[in-house]
């Protein structure tokens, strides 16, 4: 099947997508801001409730002095009991403020408020003998304990005040403005990283169109380098079918490659084949070994026989080779010449001579021998040690080979008859 969809149009795509995907990512990334926003709002409120308290702790504090104002004066407005159940309810304020409000404030800001707890205790102290002589109605013992609230301690507290509230304030104000800043360098962040994106996935893409077009031509090259393609004939990039131009490479190839497996297998058949001809050769050659074996053994067992027959033989026996030299003597024949058998063993036996009538008549026997007629004839003169007359005869006994050729002889020597006793 042919895809004719050019590589361009694919990295267009891939490039579509990713700035999509990076898109996608920004409004991910606005998203986090809104919701860090909302987050942040809540930690304001948060923060800003400790400077809410340390208001409401200023005016209960001022609320009270202004009552014991009310009280120094003698209760000329309002009775004097209700006077002092005002300022026990602002007292309660005051330490139900002073208690709540550690929870919000900052590490740096409890020191400031230990300082007030302390300062409050001890105009506490004085508030409650007021309050005690308010109670007993002793004008004298009030106006000389509001002496005492008056002045520097209720200004030291008002002051402790005032530089809690600046101080929440200000690191509040810290707080707000770096998250601010954060949330602004998410932002361009996620902008620069949307751009850098966008352009990476476009050097990609263009750099995935070279890649493609080089492994073409290399595909293209290669399938051409494989011989004949079938009815394919590689054309030209024309620079917008790159995918069709690679089916058509990829199509060529397959059929290429089945034609190379078709042969293969019959390639592999034949190998089969003589592979199982040549393992029936191999058995059958080492039956065949396995035959030769014992018959070099028969042959091994006939001919120990055959030499021990000779040695033991008191006939004269020579087996001479188509040279005329002896093969092979008997025991006899040894005995005789008083030899050994390396001594006799490739010379020309004794018994025909050396000299030119004998030699004809060695030339005369073996050219019958030869022939696979058997020869015999006289040899020597007089009477030997043995006490044979003169003219003992001499046998010649073609041997012929397997083959039927006559490459050997057997001379068997017969002494003459014994003369009577005169």
């Amino acid at each position: 099947m042919t895809i004719a969809l050019p590589l361009r149009h694919v990295a267009v795509a891939v490039v579509a997508a990713i700035a999509a995907a990076l898109v996608a990512m920004l409004a991910v990334g606005e998203w986090a801001i809104g919701e860090s926003g909302r987050r942040q709002a809540e930690l304001t409120d948060s923060l800003l409730l400790p400077l809410a308290r340390i208001g409401d702790l200023y005016h209960a504090v001022t609320r009270t002095r202004l009552r014991e104002i009310e009280l120094q004066r003698g209760g000329r407005e309002r009775p004097l009991a209700e006077v002092v159940e005002q300022i026990e309810a602002g007292t309660r304020e005051v330490t139900g403020l002073l208690e709540g409000i550690e929870q919000g404030l900052p590490t740096a800001g409890r020191d400031e408020l230990f300082g007030i707890v302390e300062q409050w205790r001890r105009y506490r102290v004085d508030l409650d003998r007021v309050t005690e002589a308010a109670a007993r109605g002793d004008p004298e013992q009030i106006a000389r304990y509001v002496h005492f609230l008056t002045g520097p301690r209720y200004e030291a507290m008002v002051a402790q005040l005032e530089r809690l509230h600046e101080d929440t304030a200000s690191r509040t104000g810290a707080v707000l403005e770096r998250s601010g800043a954060a949330r602004r360098r998410f932002r361009w962040l996620s902008l620069l990283t949307a751009v850098v994106g966008i352009a990476a996935g476009g050097i990609a893409a263009a750099v995935l169109v070279v890649s493609q077009r080089k492994r073409v031509l290399r595909l293209r090259r290669a399938v051409t380098s494989l011989g004949r393609t079938g009815d394919y004939t590689p054309a030209a990039l024309r620079g917008a079918d790159e995918f069709s131009e690679l089916s058509a490479l990829l199509d060529a190839s397959q059929r290429r490659l089945a034609e190379q497996e078709q042969q293969s297998a019959a390639l592999t058949r034949l190998a089969e084949r003589r592979e199982v001809e040549r393992v029936r050769d191999l058995r059958r050659a080492r039956a065949d070994l396995r035959r030769e074996r014992r018959t070099c053994k028969d042959l091994a067992v006939a001919h120990r026989l055959l030499s021990d027959t000779l040695a033991q033989c008191p006939l004269d026996l020579v087996l001479l080779d188509i040279r005329g030299k002896v093969v092979h003597a008997s025991g006899g024949y040894l005995r005789r010449e008083q030899k050994r058998l390396a001594e006799v063993v490739g010379r020309r036996p004794e018994m025909i001579g050396e000299d030119e009538s004998e030699a004809s008549l060695f030339a005369e026997m073996w050219t019958m021998v030869l022939s696979g007629t058997q020869w015999t004839g006289p040899i020597g003169e007089g009477v030997d040690e043995g006490g044979c007359a003169a003219g003992a005869s001499l046998r010649a006994i073609p041997v012929r080979g397997a083959d039927g050729v006559v490459r050997h002889a057997l001379l068997i020597r017969e002494a003459g008859v014994p003369r009577p006793p005169s």
